[in-house]
């Protein structure tokens, strides 16, 4: 045996002998979990996640863009039987992560999700259309006072602007006239 296959083994060990089965199989340990709720152990002197390690140490390296999905939900299971590794897509498919928005039947304000109601974006998420309609209107009624309520501005503003209009009007009318004449 080598030194990589002893501390494999003590590794196994002592997440062993710190965890508890439940009912599901699953190894929980309670201790040491980081922010997200993996189990953080040591091996051979730096943190890592211990079902992370357990995997590698019992079924082989994780394939490059592959994760470890934890098909009994449980973030601190070690139990290898319960790790499968799998595409990160496959993993927020299985998991929870989205079902809270997709379970949803109204927006925030009440409107029905329904099909003539419902605007999906490039992204794939819902949108209410009856928000979208009032924000945008509400948009454009606050245009519309403004230009209403400084109406020196926006005559100024149209002027200058019809004039820098004008001017390129009439170079492209000079530059067709030299093409024609050629």
């Amino acid at each position: 045996m080598d030194l990589e296959d002893a501390h494999n083994i003590i590794f196994i060990e002592r997440l062993r002998a710190k965890s508890t089965t439940n009912e599901k199989g699953c190894w929980l340990i309670h201790t040491s979990l980081d922010k997200d709720g993996y189990h953080v152990a040591s091996y051979r002197g730096k943190a890592v996640r211990a079902h992370k390690k357990m995997f590698i140490i019992l079924k082989g390296k994780i394939p490059d863009g592959m994760v470890i999905d934890h098909l009994c939900r449980n973030r601190n299971c070690c139990n290898p039987d319960h790790l499968e590794a799998v595409t990160s897509g496959e993993n927020s498919r299985r998991g929870l992560t989205g079902s809270t928005n997709r379970n949803k039947t109204h927006c925030p304000q009440g409107h029905e999700f329904t099909p003539e109601n419902t605007y999906k974006d490039s992204k794939g998420h819902r949108h209410c259309n009856t928000c979208r309609y009032n924000v945008n209107k509400k948009r454009c009624d606050y245009r519309l006072d403004w230009q209403r309520n400084n109406k020196d501005k926006v005559k100024s503003y149209n002027t200058k602007n019809y004039k820098k209009h004008r001017t390129e009007i009439l170079r492209q009318q000079k530059r067709k006239n030299k093409q024609g004449d050629k």
